[in-house]
């Protein structure tokens, strides 16, 4: 059977022509007058017909870019290009209803993201559409008052197997020295990306982290004598004083390449660990595992902390945690006090096997 034929009716408004189509030639030209009635007295504007996958572009641009940190706002945009245009981008803004939002949070709740993560996600909803009223692209937004699920993902804090972290120890890759600071300084992986050769203290076996998360995330931390050495070689090579940079213009690697480094570290383990290759792509069976994140290297420096003797707040303040209001006598982070600590967690790290005995502390 085939399709019916399907009559247009058509007029212009503001330049745009805007068309009509019925199954008959009266019925087009009756719904073509319905819709030229709603714009002269101002019931529907063109704005109104406008897709979300098309304001949201518009939106981001006027509304937050430049209003947020630079990373602020690629985040926010991340959230809405993965969760959001997928499911609702073809629709029409004035057409999306909260029934459509809920079903886009309840996805994420089923597959396991926790409340913070639905909740970023909801505001991003909520801005979008609150800031399309006034410009008469909706006339009320159907992210207000929406329920939120209440998240099942836990926070994951895995800590990396000895046997795994001998494995990154002693593989090659252009990226080892990266994943070794990391594995021996208790560094946030965006703390990395900005060390400063000009941050390293060799005299009191410290570097200095630039970090910003917490009140107390600018800190000294040891650093093994092996580690440090292998840094400083580094230097006369360099384009500029960010240690882990190839960059010619000697800028820092933007957050991005956290990910790609950890990428060729574990893809160069499983090589080590003797996978096949492909075109220096390690092939399946994988012999490491691959739900370890940079992250994890940093559990597992504080958890050696804890095992070497060294006392809480000592180790809570080189990892740069909050005290929580407890004024004692390691209520600082100076260089003097990180060459105590190094004398607790480097002899423990040897007597693990995973330093040189030559990092022993000289009076040890």
């Amino acid at each position: 059977m085939g399709k019916k034929k399907l009559y247009s009716a058509s007029f212009t408004w503001n330049g745009k022509v805007i068309t009509k189509r019925a199954t008959t030639k009266e019925e087009a030209e009756k719904k073509r007058d319905q819709e030229k009635f709603m714009y002269e007295f101002g019931l529907k504007s063109l704005s109104s017909d406008i897709l979300v996958k098309d304001w949201y572009p518009e939106w981001a641009e006027k509304y937050k870019h430049g209003r947020l940190s630079e990373r602020a706002y690629k985040d926010d945009n991340s959230r809405i290009e993965r969760f959001i245009l997928p499911a609702i981008g073809h629709k029409k803004m004035r057409d999306v209803k909260q029934l459509d939002l809920m079903r886009i949070l309840e996805s994420m709740n089923e597959t396991g993201y926790s409340k913070t993560s639905i909740m970023k996600v909801k505001s991003c909803m909520t801005q979008m559409f609150r800031d399309a009223i006034p410009n008469d692209i909706i006339s009320h937004s159907p992210a207000a008052e929406l329920p939120v699920p209440i998240g099942t993902k836990q926070a994951r804090h895995i800590v990396i197997t000895d046997e795994d972290r001998l494995a990154i120890i002693n593989c090659k890759s252009k990226v080892h020295l990266w994943a070794m600071f990391l594995m021996f300084s208790g560094a946030r992986p965006a703390e990395a990306l900005i060390l400063k050769y000009s941050d390293l203290y060799p005299d009191h076996h410290a570097v200095f982290l630039n970090g910003t998360k917490t009140a107390n995330a600018k800190r000294y931390v040891p650093l093994p004598d092996s580690i440090m050495d292998s840094i400083l070689a580094t230097k006369e090579s360099s384009y500029g004083d960010y240690v882990f940079s190839d960059r010619v213009d000697g800028a820092p690697y933007n957050r991005n390449q956290t990910g790609r480094n950890w990428k060729r570290l574990i893809n160069d383990v499983n090589i080590s660990l003797g996978c096949d290759t492909y075109f220096s792509k390690a092939v399946p069976p994988f012999r490491f595992p691959d739900y370890y994140r940079p992250y994890d290297l940093r559990h597992a420096w504080f958890t050696d902390l804890q095992y070497s003797g060294m006392p809480l707040p000592m180790s809570k303040l080189i990892m740069g945690h909050s005290l929580g209001g407890v004024s004692d006598r390691y209520a600082h982070n100076k260089l003097d006090g990180v060459e105590k600590a190094y004398e607790y967690i480097v002899p423990y790290w040897i007597e693990r096997g995973f330093l040189p005995e030559s990092d022993a502390p000289k009076d040890a």
